[in-house]
């Protein structure tokens, strides 16, 4: 088994962890369902998307995985194999950290006077940018180590079943 092969794996463990998430997405949308100000609905939003990113930081300073990831066999390591911590795991979630806080642009715009509209489309371009260098890097990379990865020192390790047998 080639312990660096994670790409399946990883986007099982991604699929998991979103289904984990998704009552952040029912509330952001019944969120937008009601009559809050543009403004105040860009900030809840922003605020749901940043505790996804420290569900990810918490989850892999402490155990290197998040529930997902543990599902799937997966780890998060230092390239050294040794544990994460929250620096690295800090690191690692760096890009969509800014991304979370770049998103609050627009609400200040909203409470200012002016509009939501203009700052959203860079945004979004930068979001989906980050994502295909993300992939990019990570097909490309002998250890599939993704863009994050690199920026943090980290890779994701396949963990090895129990091969022992009970007689």
């Amino acid at each position: 088994m080639n312990k660096y092969k994670t790409f399946a794996p990883r986007f099982f463990a991604l699929i998991l962890d979103t289904v984990l998430l998704l009552p952040l997405a029912i509330a952001a949308d019944a969120l937008a369902e009601t009559a809050v100000s543009e403004g105040q609905r860009n900030i809840f939003l922003a605020i749901l998307n940043l505790a996804n990113v420290i569900y990810f930081v918490i989850l892999h300073g402490l155990y290197g995985q998040t529930a997902g990831k543990y599902l799937a066999g997966v780890k998060v390591v230092r390239e050294d194999e040794s544990p994460v911590g929250f620096k690295a795991a800090i690191l690692r979630n760096i890009p969509q950290i800014i991304l979370v806080l770049i998103s609050l642009i627009p609400a200040m715009n909203v409470e200012l006077g002016g509009t939501a509209e203009a700052p959203l489309t860079p945004i979004s371009i930068s979001i989906a940018l980050w994502g295909l260098a993300d992939v990019m890097v990570f097909i490309l990379n002998s250890k599939g180590r993704a863009l994050h990865d690199l920026i943090a020192g980290t890779v994701v390790i396949r963990l090895e079943q129990d091969k022992s047998t009970h007689n």
